[in-house]
């Protein structure tokens, strides 16, 4: 019995002894077969990450090609500006120098109460030459259609040197800084309205003078400005511009107040005319003659206003003065003027200005100016103020002041879904103005004007307005004014 049951154990034994070392074969195999397919995986991602690597330095070749490319035609291009520059400074006396052209120009259309409806029109352009950082300078040559004639008149040419970053000096014929509308807002794409506001004049700017005259004209004269600004240290944006000068002054034209007697010399001045262009169909040999009554003419002219100046029964009813024509100066007296602004704030400006000159002999007269610019987003709010005092021919003085006030609002912050109807909308800047002149004597004239601005591009405006007067005729306005 004992060996039987240790024959049976030794059996067990052995039995679990081949179990084991089955199990053991298994897993080892088990285990070599994911090794193998552990290594297949691998061997596959190496071979992956060679063809990446040998991409990439296919890409950093192509990359490196064309870089070179870029640099060899930054080369040539460099080399070709170099050469052209050496050229230029062979060729050129003045190598620091630039040429640039910028101006204005409208045409329009005007129908006043009483008068022909008539189009007008004008150019402008402006030549700038600027030598290094110090001198620059300004031509502007103005080409109109007045009457029956086309002029060419010389509206600004002047020199400018810039001494420092506060002073500037100024030489030539220059538009006067006398407020603001003259030397800033005059050119036609700038001035919001066809014509100009009612206490300036005409002025052969292409734009409708309508009947009253103004109390100056747009203005400017020959002579020196020294002019600059500082920033002041009182807010952010806070400036101060200032402007001083001397110029020849303006002439004086003198009106009589019997316009009858004035119509009927005008009458036979007319028949003269026509008489002497009878004289010159019938050849150039009564030149001479011509010659000898245009003397006589001169002679009857000044007579006129010598007997004006003296009183001798002639009475004046007002002066006008001429800026811009006074070219050889009819006195020794010069005229001194100025203009000083401050902005409190970058958005606001308040100005005070002065002239006093003598316009002719005993014709003493002086200028006194405010003015105001204020901008809020596409509001903005401008006037000027202007009063001048004068000596009168016969004795006396003469009192004229007056001012004008303009409100405008752009468009452009309105969001409409509709883009045509967006372009429409936001090219869209009503206007309102309104003024008075106050005058010796004479009727005071008021005007409001209201107009409406669609502005086709930045520089680009089309413009209707229409004047409710008071003293003149209304007037109906239609302009396209354009600047570059």
């Amino acid at each position: 019995m004992r060996s039987t049951y240790i024959l049976s154990k030794l059996l067990c034994f052995f039995i679990l002894s081949i179990s084991l070392l089955l199990l053991n074969t298994n897993t080892a195999l088990s285990e070599s077969s994911e090794i193998r397919e552990l290594k297949e995986y691998i061997k596959k991602l190496e071979q992956r990450v060679e063809v990446l690597e040998q991409e990439k330095q296919e890409r950093d070749e192509d990359k490196k090609i064309v870089q070179e490319k870029v640099e060899e035609q930054d080369k040539k291009i460099s080399s070709i500006g170099s050469y052209v520059d050496e050229r230029i400074q062979e060729f050129d006396i003045f190598p620091e120098s630039k040429v640039f052209l910028s101006g204005y120009g409208a045409a329009g259309f005007a129908n006043e109460d009483g008068e022909p409806s008539t189009f007008n029109a004008l150019f402008a352009p402006i030549f700038h030459y600027q030598h290094g950082d110090s001198l620059h300078f300004v031509i502007e040559p103005e080409f109109t259609l007045e009457d029956d004639d086309s002029n060419v008149s010389l509206e600004i040419g002047e020199a400018h040197l810039f001494l420092n970053d506060y002073l500037t000096l100024a030489g030539g014929k220059f538009m006067l800084p006398f407020n603001t509308f003259s030397e800033r807002l005059h050119p036609t794409w700038i001035n919001k309205m066809p014509d100009p506001p009612i206490i300036y004049g005409h002025g052969g700017h292409g734009e409708h003078g309508g009947s009253s005259g103004g109390i100056v004209p747009i203005m400017n004269d020959l002579g020196f400005q020294i002019r600059g600004g500082a920033p002041l240290p009182i807010s952010d944006g806070a400036k101060i511009n200032y402007a001083l000068y001397l110029v020849n002054g303006p002439r004086a034209i003198i009106e009589d107040e019997h316009d009858e007697n004035g119509d009927e010399h005008d009458e036979n001045g007319d028949e003269h005319d026509e008489n002497g262009d009878e004289h010159d169909e019938n050849g150039d040999e009564h030149d001479e003659n011509g010659d000898e009554h245009d003397e006589n003419g001169d002679e009857h002219a000044d007579a006129l206003i010598l007997a004006l100046s003296n009183g001798n029964g002639v009475g004046t009813s007002s002066v006008d003065l001429e800026f811009g024509s006074n070219f050889d100066d009819i006195n020794d007296n010069k005229t001194i003027g100025g203009r000083i602004g401050i902005l409190p704030v970058w958005n606001l400006e308040l100005g005070a200005s002065f002239m006093y000159g003598e316009a002719d002999d005993d014709i003493d007269f002086y200028l006194l100016g405010f003015d105001g610019w204020f901008q809020y987003k596409g509001l903005q709010l401008l006037g000027e103020f202007i009063r001048k005092e004068n000596d009168l021919p016969g004795g006396g003085d003469e009192d004229v002041y007056g001012y004008y006030a303009q409100a405008s609002y752009r468009l452009s912050g309105i969001s409409i879904a509709n883009p045509h109807m967006s372009r429409l909308i936001n090219g869209l800047e009503p206007i309102v103005r309104i003024g008075q002149i106050f005058q010796d004597d004479e009727d005071d004239i008021d005007q409001i004007a209201i107009g409406l601005d669609f502005w086709y591009l930045p520089s680009v405006p089309f413009k209707i307005a229409y004047q409710f007067n008071d003293g003149v005729p209304d007037a109906f306005l239609l302009q396209w004014a354009f600047g570059f």
